[in-house]
C-alpha cells in the first residue's frame, strides 16, 4: 500500500474539549480551548503483561513454554503548560472555577471523585517543508481522557512548573471535532485510545486565555 511518511517536529497547537461522562463533546459556552502555550505532551503507553504458560517434566525439562499476548490498556498523558489557565484546569480536572464578573480568575481544589472527561489534540510541523503545494501537519488525538491529576508543585525563585496527568479511556464512537474539514477521518473506531494522521487541513486559531464556545457541525 502507498503511504505518506513524516518526521514531525515541535508542538504547534493543542486543542482541549470538554466531554460528558460518556466521552461525547459538550457543545456550547466554555467547552473549547486552543493553545500554543504548552511545553510538552508526554504519552506513556500502559500494557498488561501476558500470561506465561510453563511446565516442566518430572526430570526438570521444560515441556510447555509459551507466552500469551500483551494487552494495551491506555495511554498515560503528562502535559506541562507555560501558564495557568483557570478554564483549562476546570475542564481537565473538574474542579471549581472561580469567576470574577464574567472572567475566570482561579479555581478551588476540592476533595472528592474525579469524574471530568476531556479530549486532547496536538498538531506538529513537518520537518520537510517542501513536500507539496500545501503544508502537511502531524495530528495526534486522544478522544477520551479521564479527569486529570495535578502534579506536585514547588513555589520558589523560578518559573512555576504546572503539569497535569491524565489517563485515556476508549473513545466514544460519536466523538467529533469542529470544522467541516477534519484533520483525521472520523468517527474513531471502537476501542480507540490514540489517533495519528498526516494531513493538510490548516490547524485552528488559538482561543487565547479562557475557554471559548464549542460548535460541531
Amino acid at each position: 500500500m502507498v503511504a505518506q511518511c513524516m518526521a514531525p517536529i515541535q508542538g504547534s497547537l493543542a486543542r482541549i474539549m470538554r466531554l460528558d461522562v460518556c466521552g461525547a463533546p459538550v457543545t456550547g459556552t466554555g467547552s473549547l480551548i486552543v493553545i500554543d502555550g504548552f511545553v510538552q505532551v508526554q504519552a506513556s503507553p500502559q500494557y498488561q503483561d501476558p500470561t506465561l504458560y510453563q511446565k516442566k517434566t518430572a526430570s526438570g525439562v521444560p515441556c510447555v513454554n509459551r507466552r500469551g499476548p500483551d494487552q494495551f490498556l491506555r495511554d498515560e498523558l503528562t502535559i506541562e503548560f507555560c501558564s495557568i489557565d483557570p478554564d483549562a484546569v476546570a475542564i481537565t480536572t473538574g474542579q471549581t472555577l472561580v469567576v470574577s464578573g464574567t472572567t475566570g480568575t482561579g479555581f478551588w481544589i476540592k476533595e472528592g471523585l474525579l469524574t471530568a472527561r476531556w479530549s486532547l489534540e496536538v498538531w506538529q510541523a513537518d520537518s520537510d517543508t517542501c513536500t507539496g503545494a500545501s503544508p502537511r501537519y502531524a495530528y495526534w488525538a486522544w478522544p477520551n481522557i479521564a479527569a486529570a491529576r495535578l502534579t506536585d508543585m514547588t513555589i520558589q525563585d523560578d518559573v512555576l512548573q504546572w503539569q497535569l496527568v491524565g489517563n485515556t479511556e476508549k473513545a466514544n464512537t460519536t466523538w467529533n471535532v469542529p470544522g467541516t474539514a477534519k484533520p483525521m477521518p472520523l468517527p474513531p473506531p471502537t476501542g480507540a485510545h490514540r489517533g495519528f494522521n498526516i494531513n493538510t487541513v490548516p490547524p485552528p486559531a488559538t482561543t487565547g486565555c479562557g475557554a471559548a464556545s464549542l460548535t460541531i457541525p
